[in-house]
């Protein structure tokens, strides 16, 4: 965590605030992300996080976005100009955010396995079921409830892009083997690459 506000005298009350960033859906204004305060003890990488922003979105170095945009990325893909406060020195970053995860299309329903989540301190109440899409959605939505993947079936052939965003079912920004060696060549700092099939359930293509 780089950043538990933005900086002084920021206006979070106006219409493009970061208070306004959405966690799905187009954004249809251009966000006010002018500046976000860094930490003091934090260091300045290539990657933000930052309480105000949320963790479902990215700030990230022009650099990276760099090697981003020049890989395949979904047509789904936003960026805006966000910038940083670092020990009184102002530094230009990117807001990149994938409004549409497309996990109707990309997870197989069928042969994924869920357990619905207690959140508080966090355990698993039943077995590990199949669920709908729309019933995984609404349930969450609706009813408030959470799951996590026991076991996530992914369509290959239904994935044409080097970055993807899971939303529901594991929320993160997932890249290839291609545009991971590219970021790892680069040197950017403070992306950790954690591989799909260590995060503490099952993982299977298709």
């Amino acid at each position: 965590m780089a950043s538990h506000k933005m900086t002084e005298n920021y206006n979070y009350g106006l219409h493009n605030s970061v208070y306004n960033l959405k966690i799905r859906g187009k954004i249809d204004f251009v966000p006010d992300i002018d500046a976000i305060q860094i930490l003091k003890r934090a260091k300045l990488m290539d990657i933000l996080v930052s309480v105000p922003i949320g963790s479902n979105n990215m700030i990230v170095s022009e650099k990276l976005c760099e090697y981003i945009m020049n890989s395949i990325v979904p047509i789904e893909t936003q960026i805006f100009d966000a910038f940083a406060l670092f020990k009184e020195e102002k530094y230009k970053y990117k807001y990149l955010y994938i409004f549409d995860a497309k996990e109707k299309d990309i997870i197989d329903w069928d042969n994924s396995r869920f357990l619905e989540e207690y959140l508080g301190p966090k355990y698993t109440i039943g077995s590990p079921k199949k669920i709908s899409f729309q019933a995984f959605a609404k349930s969450m939505d609706e009813d408030g409830k959470h799951y996590t993947p026991h076991k996530l079936v992914i369509k290959k052939d239904r994935i044409n892009t080097d970055i993807i965003r899971l939303d529901r079912t594991f929320s993160g920004y997932y890249v290839s083997e291609k545009l991971k060696t590219a970021i790892e060549k680069a040197g950017c700092q403070g992306v950790d690459l954690i591989p799909i099939d260590e995060l503490g359930f099952e993982v299977e293509f298709v």
